[in-house]
């Protein structure tokens, strides 16, 4: 599955793997204090496979893009997307990993979304904010409390949010 990375969630999290190298991770969650900290509703996270994870340690800013990736796999104690590898020039995306708060539609619910068109990789929640990983078709769809938004993809392979209240 080819997947467009717009956004990712604001925990990042690392680990020193037993045969050697780093493992590393990114997930949702809330900022509390002076740092971001998961409040899982549901547990998911993106797992960085040898590409990504150099390209991770280049400490550039990391910026949407295309990704062949595995299926979301899930179990009983998490959900788990793997990003292997870039695809050639010119693929488009199966898929699009958006990260949203409540800042963009207002506050969600398991309703929120086409269940049928959108999987929940993470969702973190305390008190009134919310942060929540979607793997998302092209032109797909959330309504929150306060307004609804398309997520649009143009030709370059990029996408934003249309947003109507």
């Amino acid at each position: 599955m080819v997947v467009f990375v717009q956004s990712w969630g604001s925990v990042w999290q690392e680990r020193g793997a037993a045969q050697g190298g780093t493992r590393i991770w990114n997930t949702t969650g809330i900022a509390v204090g002076d740092r971001a900290q998961p409040r899982s509703r549901i547990f998911g996270q993106i797992a960085f496979g040898r590409q990504a994870r150099f390209e991770l340690g280049s400490g550039d800013p990391v910026a949407p893009s295309l990704w062949i990736a595995t299926s979301l796999e899930s179990n009983e104690h998490a959900r788990q997307l793997f990003l292997l590898t870039h695809p050639p020039n010119g693929t488009s995306p199966d898929r699009i990993l958006v990260t949203v708060t409540e800042r963009l539609v207002g506050r969600l619910a398991d309703t929120s979304w086409d269940r049928t068109d959108t999987k929940v990789v993470s969702f973190s929640e305390w008190r009134d904010r919310q942060e929540v990983m979607l793997l998302m078709h092209p032109y797909g769809w959330i309504r929150g409390s306060s307004a609804t938004a398309v997520l649009l993809l143009d030709a370059a392979a990029s996408s934003r949010w249309t947003v109507s209240a």
